[in-house]
This record gives structure tokens, sequence and C-alpha cells, in this order.
């Protein structure tokens, strides 16, 4: 008897412990796999290690910035595979235009409608 397809992983690394429960939550319920970091410095072996599908990333943590972690991730062939949304506060037109010509396929403001960042999600995913 077959399960199904296999779920999705999503990795979410963000340094606000609260956004991670929710989103680890919300995600969960609509059916993905979720893996929340809230430690920059833990992420990268664990993307690694874990091989994610896509990853939530934030711009503004402590001891590196989101698009020095996506220059690193994806200077790694496999890195190179990983879609990138980013969820961030530093939504400024730069940041923006900065991490879309790095490769990322999505830049979503804080503060967020779950709404408009699941349709993202699946429209990546999916692709």
């Amino acid at each position: 008897m077959s399960k199904g397809p296999v779920p999705a992983t999503i990795m979410i690394i963000d340094d606000d412990s609260a956004l991670l429960g929710v989103l680890r939550i919300r995600l969960s319920e609509s059916g993905y796999n979720v893996i929340a970091i809230e430690h920059p410095n833990d992420a990268m072996p664990r993307v690694l290690a874990d091989r994610p599908d896509l990853i939530i990333l934030d711009i503004e943590m402590p001891y590196f910035n989101g698009l020095d972690f996506q220059e690193c991730l994806y200077a790694t062939e496999r890195g190179r595979q990983i879609s990138i949304v980013y969820l961030s506060g530093a939504g400024t037109f730069p940041n923006h235009i900065d991490a879309m010509k790095m490769g990322a396929k999505a830049f979503i403001s804080k503060p967020y409608e779950f709404p408009e960042l699941l349709k993202t999600l699946d429209r990546i995913l999916v692709a």
C-alpha cells in the first residue's frame, strides 16, 4: 500500500524563536516536513546533513546575514539545488534586489501573511 508522495522538507533559519515556532506548526499542518534552526551558526552543517528542498531565510541574524549564507550555500553544487525564500524584516529594496540577483526564488517582507507565504512555497516546490 503506497503512502503517497514524500512531503517536501522546508528548513527555516531565523533567530526569532516565536516565528520559528509558529511557522513550524503552520507548515507542518500544511503537510511539509519542517526543520527549524534558531542559531544561524548551526545552519550550514544541518543543511548539508538534512538536505532540505527549500530554505526560508532571514537576512538580519547574529553572526552572519542571510545574503552571506546564501552566497556560501550556492558556492556548492548541492547548495545551488536548494530553493531559497527570504522572509525578512530587512525588506529594503537593495536587499530584495541582491537576494534575487543571487538566485533567491522569492522575498517576502515581515510582517507577512501566512497564506501568501504558503502560496509562494507551494508554487516554488511544485515547479
